[in-house]
């Protein structure tokens, strides 16, 4: 399902996603720098393939996606998600991406995870969980920025261009 709409502060905001973002989704899913720290072994995209993500999204009843938008220009900047949601159990697993790069480094991940964060804890979820791989320094320090546990560090649990890397996995408590 598709996320409402949470402002974060005066220049960041998160809101649904719009049909004509799926050609953003496809430049970022096809940039080799954003992907090398994906799950998803990299392959070429295509358009189709953006729009049954945005279907499936759109439907899903155990996740919420937005779009990252730079409120001042209205322009979409990353991809946010809480997925894997357990109503019962009380747990939902995060993801983000940050896009368009000349964002990064701007401590916008910190701010977006917080803001999900504030949504997830008010709808009643009590545990977030997430991973990812070693060297993504940058969702290392939103992450720790935002209290979150280190869990594991997770030995050859993926193989990336055909070799076994490492991820780590960290937990929030509300």
């Amino acid at each position: 399902m598709l996320g409402p709409k949470i402002i974060i502060d005066t220049n960041i905001s998160l809101r649904e996603f719009h049909k004509e973002e799926t050609l953003l989704w496809l430049k970022w899913n096809n940039d080799k720098d954003l992907q090398k720290f994906m799950p998803e072994p990299f392959e070429v995209r295509t358009i189709q393939d953006e729009n049954e993500f945005l279907e499936e999204a759109t439907n899903e009843d155990d996740g919420i996606y937005w779009t990252i938008e730079d409120s001042s220009t209205l322009t979409p900047i990353g991809i946010v998600s809480v997925t894997e949601i357990s109503q019962h159990h009380g747990l939902g697993e995060l993801g983000i991406i940050i896009g368009e790069k000349e964002y990064h480094g701007k401590g916008i991940a910190s701010k977006v995870i917080e803001g999900v964060l504030d949504y997830c804890k008010n709808k009643g979820l009590r545990r977030i969980t997430t991973e990812y791989e070693e060297g993504n320094i940058g969702l290392q320090k939103a992450l720790e920025k935002n209290s979150f546990i280190l869990e594991a560090k997770c030995i050859d649990s993926r193989i990336k261009n055909g070799l076994p890397i490492n991820t780590f996995r960290y937990y929030k408590l509300f």
